[in-house]
């Protein structure tokens, strides 16, 4: 139901507010059921921009998205008080509300298995810092400031990046006010909107250029369904998503702003321009651009002078800046960002290659196809584009304005990131974001097929039908693959890439609601695993922790490092809780208990100063384990395990030694044990010894170092292993603390 509940609010919150300002900027006879259509583009920009500019003026989302809603019940009064209720609903375009809504199921099948409350896409780190700034912007003044801070490691993420492009933030946040639950429940949710809105965008553009409204619909449908918009909602591209629709759609809005040229069309015109960019400012310069072509195409289509469109063009471009004041500055640092060669080439490796189309159009299937499948599924990917640059291309031809010419134009974009070496990420980032522009292609060329009268019309009939059934069934297939995999994946490799499997694990879901029961407490975070450190499930637990004092031993949370900031962890509060791994050797003392456990999770209680806790073990060698027990090598650099105490003392620690391979003529080892307090002790190890190894400590955080003093006689084992295996640790444990 919390599910059901988040996603009524996302899409009524669009047309409940959107309606009544599109048809306040609407004209007498306009047609209601475009109304419809565009109204959730208007509604997601009001949003956008009226709690963005309350934000900058320190006015937090949780107190004015009410008052937003309070404002859009008044303006319905007014609708209905106008005799406009009653045409509006007979106006309503069900057959591609439906279509949307059909896109939604597709795409969001993993949020429909999983529920909202835990569902994270493929996970990558971008969700965790778009989900500390919504949360940061619900609950938090703008002006607050890292020096505000007090043990909340999670907010680091949101402040650091509160002057950049905040817009698609500022609508995550509304949808947390809205529906009273909490920034992560609402990510999906808010990214989600996207497939839909880019159904009902390329609709508009279809139901302009064709008369089959058929055809139109199962353009728009395909568009919705691809799996390159896949790619960009499950790897947690937000700001990206988010564009997409008003991108596709922004040639339509700016051709009928200059046709009609009036202050309605111009304010509608700002709106969308000004919202687009604060939700993605790195496509600004293709909105004005776009803008410029469609501004000038009067001189050589229509013999008119461009003056005046220029002037509309201008008063559009300044209008959207000024309800975006505050954010020209970041406008500039992104461009001066994105404008690196060589940015996040890992991520799309295969821009420039038929495999990054054959993912587009068919997701991860196509990228696993083996010949002969692989070269068949390159032909095709070609093909598909070649068809839809004909259809888009021959529109234009036919039509020769400006709407036509803006379409092609913005969808040969990507071609200029082909021809121009270093900008794998950018180019593939433009691709995936004009994809759904093809499909309208495809049926365009479609539909001026159907003009054709000669002898080979019906097997071009054939042909194009095919390539129709073709692409709705593999674009189909390719998406619900990956949406499905991502709710129901245990792994990453079967997810496909990111951290989700650890999200979505028992463990983790257990962690995020126990967390969330505790409020007003002290909770001690000593996390760190194999996966980039720990720092996403670090970032992750500072967050679902968030109503108590957080304090953290690992300072790498989300992608920052919050070392300079963070003091070591020393004090501890009577009663505080301590979430660590969970094995169950990793804690001694009479002043600690187990309270709670989900592998890999433990949480203890603290009741005094008689503890010791182990936060971490790093070997240069690895960590290895057999039979349920973990086990490392000393040899070469130092083997670190780092502890906090409650008290100074005694330590002893105990585990099984024995010697390893890399010096097989002695069955004695010389170890070296040191703290970072300076004690240090050497010790001799037999055969298969196990005895233990006390250890001064003192309160707070401590390190000791485990380095071997024996040099290996082989520096290659016989299997070819080069490390120096020269004692084997196993089942190392915290035994007494006296």
């Amino acid at each position: 139901m919390l599910t059901v509940w988040c996603i009524v609010i996302s899409f009524g919150s669009l047309f409940f507010i959107g309606m009544p300002i599109a048809l306040l900027l609407s004209r007498a006879g306009d047609d209601d059921s475009t109304h419809w259509i565009l109204a959730p583009f208007v509604g997601l920009s009001v949003i956008i921009l009226t709690l963005q500019n309350l934000a900058y003026l320190d006015v937090r989302i949780g107190l004015s998205a009410p008052w937003l809603w309070a404002a859009a019940c008044l303006l319905w009064v007014w609708v209905i008080k106008k005799g406009r209720f009653i045409p509006l609903i007979s106006a309503f375009p069900l057959r591609p509300l439906l279509s949307a809504f059909s896109v939604y199921l597709i795409q969001g099948m993993g949020l429909i298995l999983v529920g909202a409350s835990y569902y994270v896409g493929r996970a990558w780190h971008d969700q965790f810092n778009y989900t500390a700034i919504a949360q940061f912007l619900v609950d938090y003044p703008f002006s607050f400031s890292v020096n505000d801070i007090s043990n909340q490691p999670f907010l680091f993420q949101a402040v650091s990046r509160k002057l950049d492009r905040i817009g698609q933030s500022i609508f995550h946040g509304f949808l947390s006010a809205s529906t009273f639950t909490d920034a992560k429940t609402t990510f999906e949710i808010a990214i989600l909107i996207a497939p839909p809105l880019i159904t009902l965008a390329v609709y508009r553009l279809a139901s302009q250029l064709m008369r089959s409204g058929t055809l139109a619909l199962l353009a728009a449908t395909a568009a919705g369904i691809l799996p390159g918009i896949a790619m960009v909602h499950l790897e947690s591209f937000f700001s990206q998503a988010l564009v997409i629709p008003f991108l596709i759609l922004w040639p339509y809005i700016i051709s009928e702003a200059m046709k009609k040229a009036g202050a309605r069309e111009i304010l509608g015109a700002s709106l969308i321009l000004a919202a687009a960019t604060s939700v993605y400012t790195e496509f600004y310069i293709i909105f004005v651009g776009i803008g410029f072509l469609v501004a000038l195409s009067d001189i050589p289509f229509h013999h008119k002078k461009g003056g005046g469109n220029l002037i509309y063009l201008m008063v559009i471009v300044a209008t959207a800046l000024l309800l975006n004041l505050w954010n020209v500055k970041s406008i500039v640092n992104i461009f001066e960002r994105i404008s690196i060669p060589g940015m996040f080439e890992g991520i799309y490796p295969y821009a420039k290659s038929v495999e990054g189309l054959r993912r587009a159009w068919f997701g991860d299937i196509g990228a696993a196809l083996k010949s002969p499948f692989k070269d068949l599924g390159n032909v095709i990917s070609l093909g598909l584009v070649v068809i839809a640059y004909c259809g888009l291309g021959i529109s234009f031809w036919k039509r020769k304005e400006g709407f036509t010419l803006a379409l092609l134009a913005l969808a040969l974009a990507p071609l200029a990131g082909m021809l121009k070496g270093g900008y794998k990420y950018q180019t593939y980032k433009l691709l995936l974001s004009i994809s759904p522009l093809l499909p309208l292609g495809i049926a365009l060329l479609i539909e001026h097929g159907k003009q054709i009268d000669f002898s080979v019309r019906p097997a071009f009939k054939k042909t194009v039908h095919a390539i129709i059934v073709i692409l709705f069934i593999s674009s189909s297939i390719g998406t619900l693959s990956m949406t499905v995999r991502s709710g129901i994946g245990k792994t990453q490799e079967k997810i496909g890439r990111g951290g989700a499997f650890k999200l979505l694990s028992p463990g983790t879901k257990s962690v995020q609601d126990k967390l969330a029961t505790l409020h007003g407490q002290d909770v001690y975070i000593l996390w760190k695993d194999d996966f980039f450190n720990g720092n996403f499930i670090n970032g992750w637990l500072t967050y679902f922790a968030r109503h108590n004092r957080v304090h953290i031993f690992n300072t790498l949370v989300g992608d920052a490092n919050l070392e300079s900031y963070i003091p070591p962890l020393k004090d501890f509060a009577e009663g505080a809780f301590i979430l660590t791994p969970y094995p169950a050797q990793n804690a001694v003392g009479r002043s600690i208990r187990d309270v709670w456990t989900a592998e890999p999770y433990r949480l203890w209680k603290l009741s005094g100063a008689d503890w010791v806790v182990m936060c971490d073990l790093e070997n240069p060698n690895g960590l290895e384990s057999a039979g349920g027990q973990q086990f490392f090598w000393v040899g070469g650099n130092d083997t670190v395990i780092k502890l906090i105490a409650g008290r100074e003392g005694e330590l002893i620690m105990n585990a099984d030694f024995y010697p390893g391979p890399s010096l097989p003529e002695s069955d004695t080892r010389n170890i070296l044990i040191k703290t970072d307090k300076g004690y240090e002790k050497s010790l001799k190890i037999g055969v298969n010894y196990r005895f233990p190894i006390a250890v001064p400590i003192s309160r707070g955080q401590n390190q000791i170092t485990i380095y071997a003093l024996d040099k290996p006689s082989l520096t290659t084992l016989p299997n070819g292993d080069a490390r120096p295996l020269l004692l084997q640790i196993r089942g190392l444990h915290l035994q007494a603390f006296k």
